[in-house]
């Protein structure tokens, strides 16, 4: 699972989740074939443990392979105001939810910290 952060000039951001969720083939394409939207990705900020959701990124591309299993990537990009909650450095996490039909059940998965200073 990675979060990405790329300034892109003129003030403006990306921010990348990526996630592999090792499973069969078969049950990453039941996730796929779910009906709705069983995936959602967000940004969070981090303070001291205290999570806050700063946006939710599109879901761009998902995919089953008997190599990765499940894989999710999601992008959005905007102005650093949206990243830059902090003075000074800004910590920052990424977060996959998936709704598993298979199951019935709701996976998290969160990235580790992200400490980058946001020049908005």
């Amino acid at each position: 699972m990675c979060l990405t952060i790329t300034a892109l000039g003129n003030g403006r951001y990306a921010a990348e989740i990526g996630l592999d969720y090792r499973i069969g083939q078969d049950d990453a394409q039941a996730i796929i074939d779910a009906i709705g939207d069983p995936v959602s990705a967000t940004v969070l900020d981090d303070d001291g443990g205290v999570l806050r959701t700063l946006f939710v990124t599109p879901i761009f591309v998902q995919g089953a392979s008997p190599d990765a299993g499940y894989s999710v990537g999601a992008r959005a990009e905007g102005p650093g105001g949206l990243l830059n909650v902090d003075s000074g450095i800004d910590t920052l996490r990424g977060r996959v939810t998936m709704y598993d039909p298979r199951t019935g059940t709701t996976r998290t998965f969160t990235t580790p910290v992200v400490s980058i200073t946001i020049v908005a």
